[in-house]
C-alpha cells in the first residue's frame, strides 16, 4: 500500500481514504453489504456438498474417500470463512439473527465458540501486526529464511493448531456453548443413524 506506514495500515480510516484515492473504495463498499439470501445458499451448498460427498464415499466405497475428505475439508473451511464473517455481523442485517446463524449452523461443527473467536478476532483486528498482541501473527523471519515448506509445515503441524484442529474451542467454551455443541452434533447424528 504504497506511502502508508505500519500505523496507518492499522488505523481504518486511513485504509479507506487510500481506497478511494485507487479507485476501489465503492467495491469495498459493496462487498460490506449484508446478504441474507447469499448466506443461505452459502450455508445450504456447504453442507450439502459435504453430505453429498460422504454419501458417495458411503455408496461407491473406499476409492473415493480420498476426494471426499478433501472436498469437506474444503467446505469446512468455507464454512470458518462464514464465521469469521459473522464475527464482524455480515451474515445478515439483524445482529441478532446473525449470531443465531453463527451459534446453530456455523460454529458447531467446526467446534468454535462464537464469543471467543470474536473476542480474538477483534483483538488481531486492534493489534494487527504486534508479534504479541495480534491473535493471528504468522510472520517469523527464521522460518521464512527457510522457505515457504517450514512455514507451511509448522503452522500445518503445530501442537497449537493441531489441537485446535482436532478439538476447536472445546477447552474454551462456555458451558452453554457446549451445550449448544453437543445438541447439534446428537441432532446430527441421530439424523444420519436414521438414514436422512
Amino acid at each position: 500500500m504504497d506511502n502508508l506506514s505500519q500505523d496507518d495500515m492499522t488505523s481504518s480510516g486511513a485504509l479507506w481514504r487510500h481506497a478511494k484515492r485507487h479507485g476501489y473504495a465503492a467495491r469495498l463498499k459493496d462487498l460490506q453489504q449484508r446478504r441474507a439470501l447469499a448466506t443461505a445458499w452459502a450455508i445450504a451448498l456447504d453442507y450439502l456438498l459435504i453430505g453429498a460427498a460422504m454419501q458417495v464415499t458411503l455408496s461407491v466405497g473406499w476409492l473415493t474417500l480420498l476426494p471426499a475428505l478433501l472436498l469437506i475439508g474444503n467446505r469446512q473451511r468455507a464454512l470458518v470463512v462464514l464465521i469469521h464473517d459473522a464475527s464482524h455481523r455480515l451474515l445478515c442485517t439483524s445482529g441478532a439473527a446473525n449470531d443465531r446463524i453463527a451459534r446453530w449452523l456455523l460454529c458447531p461443527p467446526m467446534l468454535i465458540s462464537m464469543s471467543r473467536y470474536r473476542t480474538l478476532h477483534l483483538q488481531h483486528h486492534q493489534h494487527l501486526g504486534d508479534p504479541q498482541k495480534d491473535t493471528d501473527y504468522l510472520h517469523d523471519e527464521a522460518l521464512i529464511a527457510q522457505g515457504w515448506w517450514a512455514t507451511y509445515r509448522t503452522q500445518l503441524l503445530g501442537r497449537s493448531n493441531l489441537f485446535t484442529s482436532c478439538f476447536g474451542m472445546l477447552a474454551r467454551m462456555t458451558p452453554r456453548e457446549r451445550l449448544t455443541t453437543a445438541t447439534w452434533w446428537a441432532l446430527v447424528l441421530a439424523g444420519v443413524a436414521m438414514g436422512w
